[in-house]
């Protein structure tokens, strides 16, 4: 995406506004160092903006059941999952019973806007 200096800052245009926090890996680096050169930005900016991106893990939320012995509260969708859905759970995750409970927020009042 493109960016915006404004008052020696690089910001991005996001749904709610301009963003001076909004990154793009080093793409946003280095445009703090094109627009320090064209005296856009502050020495000071710039230097506030430069860094190494160093990973140092991560891991899949979809695993994290895998790690226990029994799962307590699944999802308030259980009801309207297609069979595929289902067969996941199963074979996935070895969840082959299933209890339903109302939800303690009552119906659901969403209504869709006509039209």
């Amino acid at each position: 995406p493109e960016y915006v200096v404004k008052n020696g800052r690089i910001g991005y245009e996001l749904e709610n506004g301009l963003s001076f926090t909004a990154t793009y890996g080093y793409k946003t680096m280095f445009a703090h160092f094109q627009e320090h050169e064209a005296h856009r930005i502050s020495e000071a900016a710039r230097d506030a903006r430069v860094g190494l991106i160093i990973k140092c893990g991560s891991f899949s939320y979809a695993e994290l059941p895998q790690a226990y012995k029994c799962i307590l509260g699944l999802t308030g969708t259980l009801e309207t999952m297609s069979q595929p859905e289902k067969r996941v759970l199963e074979d996935t995750y070895a969840i082959k019973k299933n209890t339903y409970m109302p939800s303690v927020y009552g119906q659901s009042q969403l209504q869709f806007a006509p039209e």
